[in-house]
């Protein structure tokens, strides 16, 4: 996350919408973040608890016993930009903002309950997409260097959690920072989006883990600067535009990804505007959420991949900037310190 909280999501009149129709589920409350904690990331360990990282701290959310349990921070602070659960059970953490000589990721190991840093990464790099492979290593890719602030990397690096070392792997096509990345079925890693010199990168691409090679992976049609996109359970992974600052500010633009094809196609677009969050939910749907920060209102809106139509719920009172799929299919949400469950089958 970079600052997702903190950037404005512009909604569209609803009488603009001719996609929306009812949408079963509903929102629930739940126990507020702790401060330390809020307006960071979150992600799901394997226990099935949440843990969530803000500046100040750690917090961990039991969504059986509704209750949360505060942790040491980070050595340091710094809101996390990148945050993933290893299968081992710690957490891997990349921040927004080091000083130093190098840059070094984070772990947090609950055995122990403390932090470590990582050795220290081969290049310096903000904004880069991170990404958790099917080995267990992780690929991180892209993003700002220090040498020139306003020319993004092409290079990429794999930390292997078994060893605590980085290796390179091949650079990528394109320089690009604020990019997402999704792992596909068959192990490589889909990369789309992002900006290089004040202009939205179009060209996608893919990474072989095995082979340690880029190749294309088609273009896109709408400009996607810090996209979201998430995996389908049919394989093909969905992309939200997100922000298009150099053209007029958000877009509801939406594309959908095919391995098969290694090409995109067009979907409806989002009944709003701007940032979002996404969640994968049992059924196969996609639940998004953005807030609407002129209001203080949010609407989760719904995609259903087999009839590429969307769906809205009614409107809360809050700020949303992160989804988490729980072990039992419901969804916890966060965000300016506020909680909630959505169950969908409600």
């Amino acid at each position: 996350m970079i600052a997702i909280a903190a950037l404005a999501a512009v909604a569209l009149p609803l009488a603009a919408c001719s996609l929306l129709g009812p949408a079963p589920g509903a929102f629930v409350p739940a126990a507020a973040v702790p401060a330390t904690a809020a307006d960071g990331a979150a992600v799901l360990l394997p226990d099935g608890r949440v843990a969530a990282v803000g500046a100040l701290g750690l917090a961990i959310y039991d969504p059986l016993a509704d209750r949360w349990q505060t942790r040491p921070g980070p050595p340091g602070g710094g809101f996390p930009t990148r945050l993933l659960a290893l299968p081992d059970g710690t957490l891997f953490m990349l921040r927004a903002f080091q000083s130093g000589p190098d840059q070094r990721a984070l772990r947090y190991r609950p055995a122990d309950d403390r932090w470590s840093l990582t050795r220290p990464m081969l290049e310096r790099r903000k904004a880069p997409s991170v990404t958790l492979l099917e080995d267990r290593r992780v690929l991180v890719a892209g993003g700002l260097g220090d040498r020139d602030p306003n020319t993004p990397l092409t290079s990429a690096e794999i930390y292997d959690p078994s060893t605590d070392r980085w290796s390179p792997a091949a650079n990528m096509l394109t320089r690009r920072y604020g990019q997402a990345a999704v792992l596909l079925e068959d192990g490589r890693v889909l990369i789309a989006g992002g900006n290089v010199s004040a202009t939205v990168v179009l060209p996608a691409e893919l990474f072989d883990p095995e082979r340690v090679q880029w190749t294309g992976a088609g273009a896109l049609q709408v400009q996607a600067f810090l996209p979201s996109a998430i995996r389908l359970r049919d394989g093909r992974v969905l992309l939200v535009a997100g922000l298009n600052f150099f053209a007029g500010g958000s877009s509801s633009g939406v594309e959908i990804y095919d391995p098969r094809a290694n090409g995109w196609s067009l979907a409806a677009p989002t009944p709003s505007q701007g940032l979002s969050s996404l969640a994968l939910l049992g059924d196969g749907r996609v639940l998004l959420l953005k807030s609407q920060p002129d209001s203080g209102l949010f609407r989760a809106e719904i995609f259903d991949p087999q009839t590429s139509s969307w769906s809205v719920t009614p409107a809360l009172n809050g700020h949303p900037d992160t989804a988490v799929t729980l072990k039992d299919g419901r969804v916890f949400v966060t965000g300016a310190g506020a909680a909630w469950i959505y169950d969908p089958a409600a």
